[in-house]
C-alpha cells in the first residue's frame, strides 16, 4: 500500500510506516517517532558499579605485587638488610595495587560515555576510543540482565535489549523500562532478527 505524506512516518531504519502500525508497536510511539530523529542510548560512567570487586582486587594486586618479591627477598635481606627489604616489598605491592585503580581510571576515560546511536538503517557505536558503524540489517536482539560491559566494568544490574552486531559485539541498550518498551517495539516493527531471550544476566564481552 502506498502511504501518503500526512499518514506516513519515517522511523530509524530508513523506512515510512503508517501511523496506525507505529502506534500499535509501543505506547506513545507516534509522538516519540515524530520528535525524535534517531534512537540513541547512552551508557556513561555512572552506570558502573564500584562495588566491593574493585577494592578486593586493588588488595589482591598489592599482594601480588609483594609476593612477586618474595623470591628474592632472602638475598635482598642480606644485601640491603632485613628492614630495607621488607620496606622494599610493601613498597612494591603498593605500587602495584596503585597501578591497578590508574588502569581502571584509564580504561574508564576511553570507554565511556558508549553511545549507540539508529539512523537511517545504521548502527553507529561511540566511545572516547573511536567510532564503529554497521548495518541495522546485520543486527540481532534479544531481552536480557546485563552484569558487565565490554571491558569488563560490572554495571548496575537490571533488564536492558541486547544489541548483538556482527562479530558476536553485544551492547546493552534501554536499560530502564520506558525505554525497553521503545526499543523492542521498533525493532519489532523493523523485523530485526530476535534470538532468544535470556533470564540470567548477560556479560558483553
Amino acid at each position: 500500500m502506498e502511504l501518503s505524506a500526512d499518514t506516513a512516518l519515517l522511523l530509524w531504519d530508513g523506512r515510512s510506516y503508517c501511523e496506525r502500525c507505529v502506534s500499535d508497536a509501543w505506547p506513545g510511539a507516534i509522538e516519540f517517532a515524530r520528535t525524535h530523529v534517531a534512537l540513541e542510548d547512552r551508557l556513561g560512567v555512572e552506570s558502573v558499579r564500584q562495588g566491593w570487586r574493585f577494592v578486593r582486587n586493588a588488595v589482591v594486586s598489592s599482594f601480588l605485587g609483594s609476593a612477586a618479591f618474595v623470591p628474592i627477598l632472602p638475598i635482598a635481606e642480606v644485601i640491603l638488610g632485613i628492614g630495607i627489604a621488607d620496606v622494599l616489598a610493601v613498597t612494591l605491592g603498593t605500587l602495584f595495587g596503585t597501578g591497578f585503580w590508574v588502569s581502571i581510571a584509564a580504561t574508564k576515560k576511553w570507554a565511556f560515555p558508549r553511545i549507540v546511536h539508529i539512523e537511517d538503517g545504521l548502527v553507529s557505536v561511540s566511545s572516547p576510543s573511536g567510532r564503529q558503524v554497521c548495518a541495522l540489517a546485520d543486527c540481532t536482539w534479544f531481552r536480557g540482565r546485563v552484569r558487565h560491559d565490554r571491558n569488563g566494568f560490572r554495571l548496575t544490574d537490571g533488564p536492558a535489549i541486547i544489541i548483538q552486531r556482527p562479530g558476536r559485539l553485544r551492547e546493552a541498550c534501554a536499560r530502564d523500562p520506558e525505554s525497553c518498551a521503545i526499543w523492542a517495539g521498533f525493532l519489532s516493527l523493523a523485523g530485526v532478527s530476535r534470538t532468544k531471550d535470556r533470564t540470567g544476566r548477560v556479560d558483553l564481552f
